[in-house]
């Protein structure tokens, strides 16, 4: 299953400074979106906004047609920190949004855990701990999952690997997914297309043409270069 985003001016404001103005954005069904930019461009407000736990100041956000004002059990978000609870199981997590024994053990294969459902989250790696946290995130079947630098922690193995494992999920599941990283690489390594924001704004919708799954050849060091340096133009930063 999957949904439709479309943002009509959205606009976000925290007290005198606007930190979204005016954003036009639409996500067709199924697509996968990265967004990517300067810290304090707006991204993760965006992600929040979206997933209807920040309100916006001015504007609309739609779901399949549907105006976003509140969090949906059609959406799920993924963030950095994992967020278990300490004093349950892996699959306690997992059973408190499954309510099924049977449909917590079967997502919990999906991201390569089925035989950690016993295990304290203290003893899990930091790699293992977003497998969890990405478990959780699909136990519910969601339309739409927002990922918030989820895997900004991670040894670079162990982020190329949670790489793989969402895309696979993503292609089998056919969700609509929108990514907040600061990695241009990750974003074209995972993105159908890759939003670049500046000042509250959308600034680059490039699309990324590359098959999957995606080499590490010139044509993507092509992409990732280019929208470096955008977001790079896009500060002054260049001599």
């Amino acid at each position: 299953m999957s949904v439709e985003v479309a943002l009509e001016s959205v606009t976000k404001r925290f007290g005198d400074v606007t930190v979204l103005d005016g954003l036009e954005l639409r996500i067709p069904r199924g697509e996968f979106v990265a967004v990517v930019g300067q810290s304090g461009c707006g991204k993760s407000t965006l992600l929040r906004a979206i997933a209807g736990l920040e309100p916006i100041s001015a504007g609309r956000i739609e779901l399949d047609g549907e105006r976003v004002d509140g969090p949906s059990n059609r959406v799920r978000v993924m963030f950095q920190d994992d967020r278990l609870l300490p004093w349950q199981t892996v699959g306690r997590n997992i059973e408190l949004v499954t309510k099924d024994p049977a449909a917590t053990a079967q997502v919990l294969d999906s991201v390569g855990l089925g035989a950690k459902a016993d295990a304290w989250p203290s003893t899990l790696s930091g790699g293992q701990r977003q497998r969890v946290a990405l478990a959780r995130a699909l136990a519910s079947d969601p339309e739409l999952i927002l990922f918030d630098e989820p895997l900004g922690a991670l040894d670079a193995f162990t982020r190329v690997e949670m790489q793989k494992l969402i895309e696979n999920l993503w292609e089998e599941r056919g969700f609509t997914a929108v990514l907040v990283t600061h990695d241009v690489a990750e974003a074209v390594a995972l993105a159908d297309r890759v939003i670049v924001l500046a000042d509250g704004r959308v600034s680059v919708d490039r699309r990324i043409d590359l098959p999957r799954p995606r080499r590490r050849d010139q044509a993507f060091y092509s992409h990732e270069e280019d929208i470096f340096n955008r977001i790079i133009d896009r500060q002054g930063l260049t001599s």
